[in-house]
């Protein structure tokens, strides 16, 4: 099976604008994920996929110039994107990773491409990640099988939308070992206190001479649990919106 690691990222962002361009671990925010997602498969496999929007193109730029391949899509409807770009690109799997994340977490991903492609699996996640290091695995089909039933929408906050598919077969997987979990931990980058969190960590561990890798990071937090407190005021406020965002997509994308 051939699966594809699609960088799914827009440069639209208004609670903090130009997210995707700002400056993390001495490079773009973009080309920082793009050089982690490289881990995963090798370069090749990676694809940033984004919207044909103008304000988008940059990020196209910035796509050639790490040296990978770059989709633009619809603006609105990321599922319809994500299938694009897996027909584009002969993909009849991909594991899709946000452009908030910059801490994705690179065994896990793996570990969810392994589960996605030896399984009959729809929708591969992991449960027990903190927010911002887990990556979704989806096949091709799957879509196919969604667009059969509607139209292009509204899928910022796509997989609950897909869950409504009917006999969607989801995996959800588990991370066992403890030292690899962390509840308080906010990964993602929405607010400036999240790229603050994610500027501390890097700074940290770099002055430590540790690589910038998931299990180093839950590590230092578990050491230095005050660095969540630079980011914990901004949960309650991202999860309510995003319920209210669930909300208002779902009754749009109805089957």
């Amino acid at each position: 099976m051939k699966t594809g690691i699609y960088l799914s990222i827009r440069n639209k962002a208004t609670r903090l604008p130009n997210k995707s361009l700002l400056p993390l671990g001495g490079k773009p925010l973009v080309v920082f994920i793009l050089d982690r997602l490289k881990e995963i498969k090798g370069e090749e496999s990676v694809v940033l996929c984004t919207s044909d929007h103008n304000e988008d193109v940059i990020l196209t730029q910035w796509a050639k110039e790490s040296g990978v391949s770059f989709f633009q899509g619809n603006q609105g409807d990321k599922l319809h994107r994500y299938y694009e770009t897996s027909k584009a690109f002969d993909h009849e799997a991909m594991l899709i990773i946000d452009g908030d994340d910059p801490f994705v977490s690179i065994d896990h991903a793996k570990q969810t491409i392994v589960a996605l492609e030896e399984t009959d699996a729809d929708l591969v996640l992991f449960d027990n990640l903190p927010t911002g290091a887990m990556a979704f695995g989806l096949k091709r089909a799957t879509l196919q099988k969604y667009f059969e039933h509607n139209k292009e929408g509204s899928t910022e906050v796509w997989a609950p939308i897909l869950r409504t598919l009917p006999d969607l077969r989801e995996l959800t997987l588990y991370e066992a070992d403890s030292a690899l979990t962390h509840t308080h931990a906010r990964l993602t980058i929405d607010y400036e206190e999240d790229y603050r969190f994610c500027s501390a960590v890097i700074k940290t561990l770099e002055s430590q001479n540790q690589d910038i890798s998931y299990p180093n990071i839950i590590s230092l937090l578990r050491n230095k649990p005050e660095l969540t407190k630079i980011n914990s005021k901004v949960r309650e406020l991202y999860e309510e919106n995003l319920a209210q965002l669930v909300q208002t997509e779902k009754t749009g994308n109805k089957l």
